[in-house]
């Protein structure tokens, strides 16, 4: 490999642990299933605020707060009105992309092994995965 490369895959995983140890809060969050489908009226019950004291703030009618939560909890509510109800709590709204299963690092891996999956038997095919082994050995830690 090429110094370039090797440089840019090294940045790579320099940035991926980076990433990944921002990631780590989130995967715990993640861990911690909402009981209420909602992290408005999660938040907003944990501060002991009622739907029409919300809507005050916001600047809605109560029955506003009931839609936002109801849209969140289904995927449907839109960012800024996450984002508003949030300051409207005195709170920042944070969200992440956080891996499935696994680490940033381990995902990269499987996406790059998919990109060069070699299929059949003839002798390129043989070449091929035995080039695709090699840089595989040559990128890890």
């Amino acid at each position: 490999m090429e110094i370039r490369n090797i440089t840019k895959l090294t940045e790579l995983r320099r940035e991926r642990r980076r990433i990944e140890d921002v990631l780590l809060g989130f995967r715990m969050v993640r861990k911690e299933a909402l009981q209420e489908g909602s992290w408005i009226r999660t938040i907003r019950r944990a501060l002991g605020i009622q739907e029409a004291e919300l809507a005050r703030v916001m600047g809605y009618v109560p029955r506003s707060i009931y839609r936002m939560e109801q849209s969140e909890s289904k995927a449907t509510l839109q960012m800024k009105y996450l984002q508003k109800a949030a300051q409207a709590m005195k709170c920042d709204l944070v969200y992440a992309i956080v891996p499935k299963e696994g680490t940033l690092e381990e995902l990269a891996r499987e996406v790059e092994e998919s990109r060069y999956e070699i299929q059949g038997d003839d002798e390129t095919a043989g070449l091929r995965r035995e080039l695709w082994k090699a840089i595989k050995a040559g990128t890890r830690d």
